[in-house]
């Protein structure tokens, strides 16, 4: 009866061991899924500010407003279409001269 019961504890122990590693793995991959979690919500949230960041600066280009005639000196001097020669004069704060001299200087 010893050399059963003896047997019982080697299986048991072996079963407890095998089930510590199973158990280990999972809280492994659990902490590895929270990470990745976590990655994501960092990840979303950086592409939202950049989001929002263009957005902002969108808004504040299209809130300035060019002279028409330089526009069309834009659209003359570097061959572009209206919309992009636009887009020239307002980031360059609607000057015609800091356009030019940025175009020049690039």
């Amino acid at each position: 009866m010893a050399a059963a019961d003896d047997e019982e504890e080697v299986v048991d122990e072996g079963l407890q061991q095998g089930m510590g590693k199973v158990t280990d793995v999972v809280a492994e991959k659990e902490l590895d899924a929270d990470k990745m979690a976590n990655a994501m919500k960092e990840m979303e949230a950086a592409t939202a500010a950049a989001n929002a960041e263009k957005a902002e600066r969108e808004a504040a280009l299209k809130a300035i407003k060019v002279d028409k005639a330089d526009v069309k000196v834009i659209m003359a001097e570097f061959e572009l279409k209206e919309d992009p020669a636009k887009r020239v004069l307002q980031e360059a704060g609607g000057s015609l001269e800091k356009a030019l001299a940025d175009a020049v200087s690039a």
